[in-house]
Formats: C-alpha cells, sequence, structure tokens
C-alpha cells in the first residue's frame, strides 16, 4: 500500500528542507482542489473513513481521494510549520503540549476497555453495535429499526 507512504515522504521532505513553505502551500491548495473536484465530479464520496453504504471505498484500498487528502494535510502543515514553531516556543503553550503529550497514549490507550464494555453491555441488552445494517445502527433513527 504505497499511499500510507506518502505522509512519510513528507516527513522526510520537510526534515532535510527539500520542500519550501510556499512550494507546501501551493500544492495543498492544489491537492485541495483535486479533492473537492474528485468528490463534488468524480466518483469519490465524501467520508474517507470506511461506510457499509459507500459505493466506492475509501480506506480499503486506500483511494486517490485518501491519497490526496494525506498529500493536503502533510503539505499545510509544512506550509503551517515556522508558525506554529514560533507559537510552540512560548513557555506555557509548551508546557501544555508536554502535559497533553505525556498523557495521550495513555488515553488513547484507556478509552478501548470503555468502549469494549459498552459494546458488551449493548449485545447483553439485545442492541448489538457492531452490525451497521441493525438495529440502532447509524442508519437507523430509533431503537424501533
Amino acid at each position: 500500500m504505497v499511499m500510507w507512504v506518502i505522509p512519510g515522504i513528507f516527513g522526510v521532505a520537510y526534515r532535510r528542507r527539500l520542500l519550501t513553505g510556499r512550494t507546501a502551500l501551493t500544492l495543498g491548495v492544489v491537492m485541495l482542489a483535486i479533492n473537492v473536484a474528485l468528490v463534488w465530479l468524480g466518483p469519490y464520496e465524501l467520508s474517507l473513513v470506511g461506510i457499509e453504504t459507500q459505493h466506492l471505498k475509501n480506506m480499503t484500498p486506500p483511494s486517490l481521494l485518501l491519497a490526496g487528502h494525506a498529500i493536503m494535510m502533510c503539505a499545510f502543515v509544512i506550509a503551517a510549520a515556522p508558525a506554529i514553531a514560533r507559537w510552540a516556543q512560548r513557555p506555557r503553550v509548551w508546557w501544555l503540549a508536554a502535559i497533553g503529550n505525556s498523557g495521550a497514549m495513555t488515553l488513547y490507550l484507556w478509552h478501548i476497555p470503555p468502549l469494549l464494555a459498552m459494546h458488551l453491555v449493548f449485545y447483553y441488552l439485545g442492541h448489538p453495535r457492531f452490525d451497521p445494517s441493525g438495529r440502532g445502527s447509524s442508519r437507523c433513527r430509533s431503537w424501533s429499526c
């Protein structure tokens, strides 16, 4: 899956200063226009996550739209990097970033057991949440579906 290499390539290009801020901004704007065209005129749907009702999946296999989104986001971040770096040099901002980063992975990992517990409770109550076409799915607006 070559698409997943794109952010890494942009990271290397940024680190080695192969992509200037102006070039990255131009690339980001061009990719935004291409992405809008792919959704507006092309075969892709707006959602980049896999939804059961999509005609053309964006995640499996990764689509041209998803690759364009990765390029666009990486390019915009590279273009904004100098401003972000100046902002992050403020002691209060750096302190908050350090505090947030120290618990980010813990928070990410610890959300999984409560999520599993919620699914099990709904399952035992007769409302399985993992079936996209079942009762209570995102397509249903009430429990009577």
